[in-house]
């Protein structure tokens, strides 16, 4: 996921403005705002006090956590799933690392889990497969998965994941559509949105 956000670091004292260049492989949004910025030209993007110009590539799938005081409250089992909706990426993946946080060699060890999201966009629909990899000596869990997607085109007639309807929010002004699903990663689960 570290190739999905381009950053550009505010090095000097009362700039209000910086020039960034947005590469042409991508669509890019304003990490903040959602604004869309076409890939391929030179912006002048204005600076705030309480961010950093930020930006994520379309198609990019990122995992956020909930605010927390310590590692020691993180929980890989609940998270949010944040999707940057670019008609122009027909497919996109990309996986997720996850481990105890405490176990040395982890991997090695097998205890790990590798959870993939793949994106796929036909006329009319979009779908998200949730699909996991699970080390020898690691248990699969109930994940709670709170998705968001940014830039969704319009209201969704309907959402269905592993059979089952599911209710949603959607707000035409930001165009961010919400919907919360479970996931047991066991076995691999498609979710459709019909639009």
């Amino acid at each position: 996921m570290g190739t999905d956000f381009l950053v550009t670091p505010v090095t000097h004292k009362g700039v209000n403005s910086i020039e960034m260049y947005f590469p042409n492989t991508s669509n890019w949004f304003n990490f903040y705002t959602d604004k869309k910025v076409i890939g391929g030209q030179t912006e002048t993007i204005q600076v705030e006090k309480s961010t950093i110009p930020t930006f994520v590539r379309g198609g990019a799938f990122i995992t956020t956590a909930k605010p927390m005081q310590s590692t020691n409250e993180y929980d890989g089992n609940t998270f949010d799933l944040h999707y940057y909706f670019d008609a122009s990426v027909e497919k996109s993946e990309r996986e997720v690392y996850n481990d105890d946080g405490v176990t040395r060699n982890a991997y090695n060890q097998g205890l790990f889990e590798r959870l993939a999201f793949e994106s796929e966009t036909k006329k009319g629909s979009f779908e998200i497969e949730f699909e996991a990899e699970l080390g020898d000596h690691y248990s699969a869990s109930t994940k709670v998965i709170n998705v968001i997607v940014h830039n969704f085109p319009r209201q969704p007639k309907r959402i269905k994941s592993h059979g089952k309807t599911l209710e949603f929010s959607y707000d035409t002004l930001s165009k961010v559509l919400f919907f919360a699903i479970e996931w047991n990663t066991l076995k691999a689960i498609e979710t459709k949105i019909r639009f």
